[in-house]
């Protein structure tokens, strides 16, 4: 059976899960010129990894001008600057106030534009594009919203996509994102409230509410859709992080979001935030003799993704690796001998052995089928490589929750 075949099975059949774990925000601090990943916090058996699992700094050489350094966030203030992410090309796009820059998450430039709006922009979104193909960037300057179609690799003036509409309520825009399933925009504000609006402007089905939770100052300064879980969504005011559904309440703390609040970690006062469908690192690799392989993905766990792929890097080459499929995270780590665990238990499937090549580096496609948005289907997967010579090795564990678009 293909991987590709068996990894759908997985995640549709026996490996399913009734939690709805997310995936990973990304904010960035402005005083540093920093986009930081973020994961957690870590709770039983330091699962996930994390608080931070990955940044880069953005202020770098391009073609054209990119995005630099900005005042971090006040308590009360409205402040410029966001990020928020492309989860079809797996890029990220961060904004000063005055420049849009898409970047790899390796931190290479792609494409850069000047503010369309007038003022400073304030707050960064992205979402596919529901009236036509390829997909848009959300932009506010604190009082209008307009998104436009995410521009080719460059130096270009974005193309307006829909047409500006003023912010109401009053309140002073910092954030704006799309929930790709009611295809309906979310505005966090410097008051603390949140607002919720059809693409054109119009009072949305989930109206304007205030946050249940006491951790937050009054000023939202970031605001993500997670698209891995149903009406559920990230804020911050900078410094503090929770989830919420879509009426304010608290959401259920998950695997990767076990608690109601928790500190920003890294540089505090982050402005924006961003969701990331990549599958989230837990555990850790092991090889006794030296540095343990290390396992990732091609492109993000969306539903669907034909191009979604699993690869392993640094392992012993001639060995054989073997795919393990879990339903839930093993806690504590399960020994398999030679000084190593796994991360992953019970199992459910067990792909290979997968010939590892002199390179020690090998990717395997693993495509994600449709429909499974809002489905709680889950898997945690982990690598195990047999050494030609005898012995051992393993990756850390990835968990892998498809994600809306």
């Amino acid at each position: 059976m293909r991987l590709s075949s068996l990894f759908a099975v997985a995640l549709t059949g026996s490996v399913l899960t009734a939690a709805a774990h997310a995936q990973s925000p990304w904010g960035v601090h402005g005083p540093t010129s920093t986009a930081i990943d973020f994961s957690g916090p870590p709770a039983a058996c330091g699962y996930p990894t994390g608080p931070v699992i990955g940044n880069f700094n953005y202020a770098v050489p391009f073609a054209c001008p990119t995005a630099g350094a900005f005042p971090g966030p006040a308590a009360t203030a409205i402040g410029v600057g966001d990020i928020t992410v492309d989860r079809t090309r797996d890029n990220v796009w961060i904004t000063d106030g005055n420049i849009v820059t898409g970047y790899t998450k390796a931190g290479v430039p792609i494409a850069s534009f000047p503010n369309p709006l007038p003022g400073n922009l304030t707050g960064l979104g992205w979402s596919l594009n529901p009236f036509g193909v390829g997909s848009l960037l959300w932009l506010t300057n604190g009082f209008l919203v307009q998104a436009f179609q995410t521009p080719a690799p460059g130096c270009a003036f974005p193309v307006a996509a829909i047409g500006a509409w003023a912010v109401p309520f009053g309140g002073l825009a910092q954030d704006v994102d799309v929930d790709p399933v009611t295809m309906t925009v979310f505005v966090g504000y410097a008051n603390g409230l949140v607002s919720n609006h059809t693409m054109a402007g119009a009072v949305g089905p989930f109206g304007l509410w205030a946050p249940a939770v006491a951790c937050l100052l009054p000023n939202i300064t970031g605001l993500a859709i997670d698209t891995a879980s149903c009406k559920v969504m990230y804020l911050t005011d900078g410094f503090t992080m929770t989830r919420v559904d879509f009426t304010g309440g608290i959401a259920p703390p998950t695997f990767y979001a076990p608690a109601v609040c928790w500190p920003v970690a890294g540089p505090g006062g982050i402005s924006g935030l961003g969701f990331d469908a990549t599958p989230v690192p837990f555990g850790n690799g092991c090889d006794p003799a030296g540095p343990p392989p290390v396992a990732g993905t091609i492109l993000e766990a969306l539903t669907p993704n034909p191009g979604f792929g699993l690869t392993v890097t640094g392992a012993a080459p001639g060995g054989g690796a073997f795919l393990l499929i879990g339903a839930a995270p093993a806690c504590p780590p399960i020994p398999v001998g030679f000084g190593c665990a796994i991360n992953v238990f019970p199992l459910a499937a067990i792909v290979g052995p997968i010939p590892v090549p002199a390179t020690g580096n090998f990717g395997l496609p693993a495509a994600i089928p449709a429909g499974l948005g809002c489905s709680g289907a889950t898997a945690y997967i982990q690598w195990l490589i047999a050494k030609p010579l005898g012995g051992l090795q393993t990756t850390q564990a990835l968990h892998v929750r498809p994600a809306v678009p």
